[in-house]
């Protein structure tokens, strides 16, 4: 509940709900879901009880794969994502961005732009990176 501390939005939790929130109808299987947020599946499904017991996710069996799950965002999850957002991205712009200079803001942009083109539609590496 938001008295155990998910109130105060951890870094595992908003990540987590902000891919939720990004994904196409707020739902993504527990197996993507732990990969986009770089988290084991353990960990994943240990937060994932936190979250539900708060009304901010829900999991629900993927019809015809009994053995995937999908991870919803609920109404009060999405709020507390779009209530967090400000405060989120000024925290990464004064962290991270602030200290960079325009041409190594460039260049973490290619840097990531290589990245992610690595990355399949399931964000699951290509096998020859492993």
């Amino acid at each position: 509940s938001e008295a155990r501390g998910e109130d105060k939005l951890t870094d595992r939790a908003y990540g987590t709900r902000a891919r939720l929130y990004e994904a196409d109808g707020g739902a993504l299987r527990m197996r993507i879901l732990a990969g986009r947020a770089s988290m084991s599946m353990s960990r994943l499904s240990h937060l994932a009880d936190r979250l539900e017991a708060s009304g901010y996710l829900v999991r629900r069996r993927v019809e015809g794969d009994r053995r995937s799950t999908l991870a919803v965002l609920t109404d009060s999850g999405r709020a507390k994502v779009e209530e967090a957002m400000p405060t989120h991205t000024a925290g990464v712009r004064t962290l991270v961005f602030e200290r960079l200079t325009a041409a190594q803001v460039r260049q973490l942009q290619k840097i990531f732009s290589v990245i992610s083109s690595r990355i399949d539609p399931e964000d699951r590496v290509i096998p020859a990176l492993r």
